[in-house]
């Protein structure tokens, strides 16, 4: 895959990575079939300039709920989840 860049709450541009989202997704307690499957899927959906709070977004629509469970999700609608302090290493 090319480098993408995705566009942090901050507004900073920063390289998307698999293997970041591939950690937090297995921090947050996510199986490998899973983290495969989810990351597949968000690799095949990102465009440059995505922000990340869709690719939360996206996480949490492809059915897995508990990503964000346990750390409120900062200056979002999205309610809270145990996934913003894992998300916080995808965007550097």
């Amino acid at each position: 895959m090319s480098k993408i860049n995705i566009t942090k709450s901050s507004g900073e541009s920063s390289p998307f990575s698999e293997e970041k989202l591939r950690h937090s997704l297995q921090a947050a307690g996510a199986t490998n079939q899973q983290v495969d499957v989810i990351i597949h899927e968000i690799s095949s959906s990102l465009y440059e300039g995505m922000p990340t709070k869709k690719i939360y977004r996206m996480v949490i629509e492809r059915g897995f709920p508990a990503y964000g469970s346990q750390i409120p999700f900062k200056k979002s609608n999205y309610g809270t989840g145990a996934f913003w302090f894992s998300f916080r290493k995808i965007c550097g």
